[in-house]
């Protein structure tokens, strides 16, 4: 018997991987601003704006005012100094993440010698509309040989540091190399710790130690990066990087990076050598191209922001940038494993000079011909729901939906394979909390009641008072249901059969939070809710309970089983995800952070997608984990599934089912079985001819094994329900069989 490995990647699939292409349009915001470089916000619903000749404003309420003038500080424009001068002046605005307690801000502007400034300031301790002009700490100022290229762009990243984003120093072609001039700022990006004036340098940034290079460098070998910005839920990096006369490029730094990339300039102008110029470093390859034909036509790229407000869910996960000289949009979402999906949106003939975003997270985009503002509005869906204190989600594989529970509004939510949200039932008293589909039926924990409904019309099938403090977890094995009594510490188990219920457990001795049926090894597991929390056993046969695991972690809520019968758990106390071996054996791993009151989890066998509701943030994370068998979903293949399986109502969904329960390995696709899953006794089929086949269950005991079979399919025998693991010429996939 061969010892078995299954290989778990995990896919970035998120939202905007099943929604369909965003389809944008821009509506008047604000108007009668000069030259707007940079709109962002403190925190608050303040919206702020850069004027390039060095007014800082406020947009409140429809009203416009002041907000700091610095215009005798500042070379721009107006000051008609050369060729080049339209690229001076007031071009960046960052607020400090202690901003509402500091009250400290930062500007990037060129000053009177024509060089780069950064530079501290502070709110009007009287006034927190107004800025104090005359409170300004230089941070660090920068020589510009030219008065072009002066990038402009600051950021707090994730971690507190200061990004600053610097141009290459100007004319063209970049004539003294400084983007590949290590010992240079120019052209790069810079990481500085501001916590102390004027800075010190982070001792994490890649180069500290290096004296052939300057330590401030977190990244090089840019023109001129025409803005970045850190996607404010993964806190990976996206820089637009303006190109000389051919290519405009996109640059990608994931949030787990160490910096030190080396995106090209001047080596490397997109993906083509630039005038036989070598890079010493590795170069980073951008994550997007398009050609630069000069104005009238696209000519100088605009960098924005990943899109993750909350009125416009199709759009979510979405980069978007676009063209200044054609007002072109464009937009990219993460696709995992360095795959980037892009749309073209309409040219809209605006002068675009900036993007930004409010504390909410909605987008707007500046003219800087007219000075209007405009707001950023996703038509490709009419949202007839959003996300309000999501709980629980569960799939109906026969549809191939979710439905999520809203607890704050009284709402279950359904989305279909294309990310679309709608209300499935509305008004539900006492929540809804925990969700199972059992049958033809939805269950929903409401208060103290349990109650059910139909699939197909949402109807009320099941409405009964079951006297639960606060019915919370939910599962089942066939036709009962178990439901846990947060409040009152009991598990309570409900007859589908008999219609009646009963309590299973009283007097629990920690609060139950999460429990879900474990049908490989028949047994319930329950998580508490406390600090050090642990994972409890139940046994079935006689009822007892007992840890199966003690944790470090504080309040457990949603537990779940992945193919391989292994465990996730949510922690409130450090808002993650962690995976347990199948047995409970050794630490947990954590494999998803930054959660926000993560709620009770559901793992998608079919899809082997993991759906978190955050309770905290009013969203839903999907993530995919999947093992290394694939295939092209062409319409062929999804016509098969589709006739086999009978749940795809359209061909999109079944695109987004192959996509979901893929991964493709570099240098190899290899080909997948349908139906999966499939029924015992059933056909099973292959995409290809297969030779030597093996079946294994989760223990590793061979039950089916096939020499020179040369058929593209086989007949399986006689299983129980459950999940086994299917070897075929050297490649291997879970099966699940029904």
């Amino acid at each position: 018997m061969r010892f078995l490995t299954i290989f778990i990647v995990l896919l970035a699939l998120n939202l905007s991987s099943t929604a369909q292409t965003p389809e944008l349009s821009f509506e008047s915001f604000q108007t009668g601003f000069s030259s707007p470089t940079t709109i962002t916000h403190a925190g608050d619903d303040r919206i702020f704006v850069l004027e390039q000749d060095g007014l800082v404003k406020i947009i409140e309420n429809g009203d416009v005012s002041t907000f700091m003038n610095i215009k005798s500080i500042v070379s721009s424009p107006a000051d008609d100094i050369d060729t080049y001068a339209d690229e001076l002046g007031l071009l960046g605005l960052a607020f400090d993440p202690d901003f509402e307690n500091n009250g400290y801000f930062y500007l990037n502007y060129t000053n009177n010698d024509l060089n780069t400034i950064v530079s501290r300031f502070s709110v009007n301790p009287d006034d927190s509309d107004q800025g104090d002009d005359n409170s300004e700490e230089v941070i660090i100022e920068i020589e510009q040989p030219y008065s072009n290229h002066n990038g402009g762009c600051i950021a707090f990243g994730p971690d507190g540091y200061l990004y600053i984003g610097m141009g290459d120093g100007g004319n063209g072609g970049d004539p003294q190399g400084f983007g590949q001039n290590m010992t240079s700022l120019l052209g790069k990006v810079l990481r500085l710790d501001v916590s102390t004036l004027p800075y010190s340098v982070p001792s994490t940034n890649p180069f500290v130690g290096n004296d052939d290079y300057s330590p401030e460098i977190w990244a090089s070998g840019l023109r001129n990066p025409w803005r970045f910005s850190f996607d404010t839920e993964t806190g990976d990096l996206w820089i637009a990087d303006v190109g000389q006369n051919a290519w405009e490029e996109v640059d990608f730094q994931s949030a787990n990076s160490q910096g030190g990339e080396n995106y090209g300039w001047n080596c490397f102008e997109g993906f083509e050598p630039f005038q036989d110029n070598v890079c010493t470093d590795e170069v980073t390859e951008p994550v997007h191209t398009y050609e630069n034909n000069g104005y009238p036509n696209d000519c100088s790229i605009t960098g924005g922001f990943v899109y993750r407000g909350t009125n416009y869910p199709n759009f979510n996960g979405h980069y978007i940038f676009g063209d200044y000289c054609t007002g072109k949009i464009f937009t990219l979402s993460d696709q995992g494993n360095a795959s980037f999906d892009l749309s073209t949106q309409e040219n809209t003939d605006i002068f675009i000079s900036c993007f930004g975003e409010d504390s909410n997270g909605e987008l707007y985009l500046a003219d800087r011909n007219t000075g209007e503002i405009f707001s950023v509005v996703d038509n490709s869906v009419t949202q007839t729901a959003s996300y309000s204190g999501p709980e629980s989600v569960d799939y109906d594989s026969a549809s191939n939906r979710y439905f999520i529970s809203n607890s704050s509004n009284g709402q279950i939510l359904e989305m279909d394979c294309q990310g679309n949200l709608s209300v499935f039932v509305s008004d539900i008293d006492g929540g809804p909390h925990g969700l199972e589909v059992v049958g033809n039926q939805l269950f929903a924990c409401s208060g103290s009641r349990l109650k059910a409904y139909n699939l197909s019309s949402g109807s009320e099938t099941i409405d009964i008072g079951i006297g639960a403090g606060f019915a919370n977890g939910i599962t089942h094995n066939g036709n009962d249901v178990y439901i846990t009594d947060f409040n009152d510490k009991k598990i309570h188990h409900y007859d589908i059969d008999d219609d009646t219920w009963s309590i299973l457990i009283d007097n629990l001795m920690f609060t139950p939070n999460g429990i879900f049926y474990d049908d490989i090894e028949n047994r319930m597991l329950v998580l508490s809710f406390q600090e050090n929390a642990s994972i409890y056993e139940l046994n079935m046969g006689d009822t007892t309970i007992n840890i199966i695991k003690e944790t470090n972690l504080g309040y457990l809520d949603g537990i779940a089983m992945d193919n391989n019968g292994d465990f996730y758990v949510s922690a409130w106390s450090n808002n993650a995800i962690h995976k347990f071996n199948s047995d409970f054996s050794g630490n947990p791993t954590n494999v998803l952070s930054a959660m926000n009151q993560p709620a009770d989890i559901y793992f998608n066998r079919d899809l082997n997608v993991l759906a978190v509701p955050n309770s905290g943030n009013n969203t839903v994370v999907f993530e995919g984990f999947s093992t290394n068998t694939s295939y092209n979903c062409v319409d062929d293949q999804c016509q098969e599934l589709n006739d086999q399986s009978g749940q795809f109502n359209t061909m999109e969904c079944c695109q987004e089912y192959c996509q979901a329960t893929s991964s493709i390995e570099e240098n190899a696709i290899h080909q997948n079985v349908f139906p999966n899953p499939v029924l015992s006794g059933a056909d099973l089929f292959f995409h290809t001819i297969a030779q030597e086949i093996e079946l294994y269950d989760l223990k590793g005991r061979l039950l089916m094994d096939i020499k020179n079979n040369n058929q593209s399919s086989i007949n399986l025998p006689n299983l129980q329900s459950g999940i086994y693991i299917l070897n075929y010429d050297n490649n291997t996939t879970k099966l699940i069989v029904e």
